[in-house]
């Protein structure tokens, strides 16, 4: 029987290697796998990390391969059709202020797994790098306190002020031995803001359904990007400088990054609604 990894390589055509890095980063490496949780998992990570046009693309083809394989392998999730449906709804996100990023800082690790993700998520949620870039990043990118990187995904130059804590981070990153997938990191990012008791109630919309979650249920290792952003629009940052220190291409891109909650309108407007 062939495996799921060799279908996709197989018959995924020129989105092979994407879709593999997508289903793995939810956690599907086997049939076994593709559960309905891990199914829906799959589809909200695509809401959150790429555009709409590329959430339909992937869907279909990975329902296309299940399809095609369902009679041979013991799918656990019979429906996945309409598990794996794109919405055209935009996910509601979550964000960690910077008073739960200053708590996560201060939690225990107790492994060097642990200690390995936190630096790279703390890096990434004040930097607003990619966990591609925080991996790659030297402490010399550090010049009279600014952070200089080419992104590796963009190819685009950003400039980011840096805290005084970030070159120990980065030091600590590029010295580790550590290697996670991002479901590894997923889930010891969960554990280590629940240890910090990040539990705020939040409500959040994913695949078409708000759900009311405690805020550690909700982060990933893209929550410090979005973190990044959001935290700058809080603070009246103009977008136009997020999207140059986040290294987006286009504003709308920087938009889809800002959490609801942390868009922050001005005395003189509020008084409109006064």
């Amino acid at each position: 029987m062939k495996t799921l990894i060799l279908a996709i390589q197989d018959h995924a055509g020129p989105q092979a290697a994407a879709l593999l890095k997508h289903t793995q980063a939810a956690g599907i490496l086997s049939w076994a796998d593709c559960t309905r949780t891990k199914l829906s998992d799959f589809r909200d990570y695509l809401n959150d990390t790429v555009a709409i046009s590329s959430v339909h693309t992937y869907l279909a083809v990975f329902k296309s391969i299940l399809g095609r394989y369902e009679e041979e392998v013991d799918i656990p999730c019979k429906n996945f059709r309409d598990v794996l449906k794109a919405k055209n709804d935009h996910p509601v996100k979550a964000y960690l202020t910077m008073g739960e990023l200053e708590r996560l800082e201060r939690v225990e690790t107790k492994s060097d797994k642990e200690r390995f993700v936190l630096a790279c998520f703390i890096v990434s949620a004040y930097t607003g790098m990619r966990i591609s870039d925080t991996l790659r990043v030297e402490p010399e990118n550090i010049l009279n306190g600014y952070l200089n990187y080419v992104s590796v995904k963009t190819k685009i130059h950003a400039t980011v002020p840096c805290r005084e804590r970030i070159p120990a981070y980065i030091k600590e990153i590029r010295t580790s031995k550590v290697r996670i997938s991002e479901a590894g990191y997923n889930k010891a990012i969960r554990r280590l803001c629940k240890r910090a008791d990040i539990s705020e109630r939040v409500k959040v919309r994913r695949g078409g359904i708000d759900a009311v979650k405690e805020k550690w249920e909700c982060v990933s290792s893209h929550t410090a990007r979005i973190s990044f952003c959001s935290n700058l629009s809080a603070l009246e940052v103009p977008i136009l400088e997020v999207k140059q220190m986040a290294g987006h291409s286009s504003t709308a891109m920087t938009e889809r990054y800002i959490a609801n909650g942390a868009i922050k309108i001005s005395d003189k407007a509020l008084a409109f609604f006064q």
